[in-house]
C-alpha cells in the first residue's frame, strides 16, 4: 500500500514530530502507557495544539478496569 512508518518511545518524541505540523503524519498509533507519560496524555496535547491527526490507542493491560482507570 505504500505506507511508510515511524517509531518513537516516549510522549516527548512523539510530540516534537506531530508539533512540527508538516503534515507528514497521517495517523497516530500509541500504547496508553508511554514512558514519560500516557496515550491520553497524548490526546489531551493533540486537541490542544489543534493537531487533528487520527488516534488509535492500544494497550497489552490485562483487564478493562486498569484501562478505566488510566483514562481518567
Amino acid at each position: 500500500q505504500g505506507f511508510r512508518t515511524m517509531a518513537v518511545g516516549t510522549l516527548a518524541e512523539a510530540q516534537a514530530i506531530l508539533g512540527k505540523g508538516d503534515g507528514r503524519i497521517r495517523a497516530v498509533v500509541s500504547d496508553l502507557r508511554l514512558k514519560d507519560g500516557s496515550g491520553i496524555d497524548l490526546l489531551a496535547w493533540m486537541k490542544e495544539k489543534g493537531v487533528e491527526t487520527p488516534v488509535v490507542i492500544m494497550t497489552a493491560l490485562d483487564g478493562v478496569e486498569g484501562v478505566a482507570q488510566d483514562a481518567q
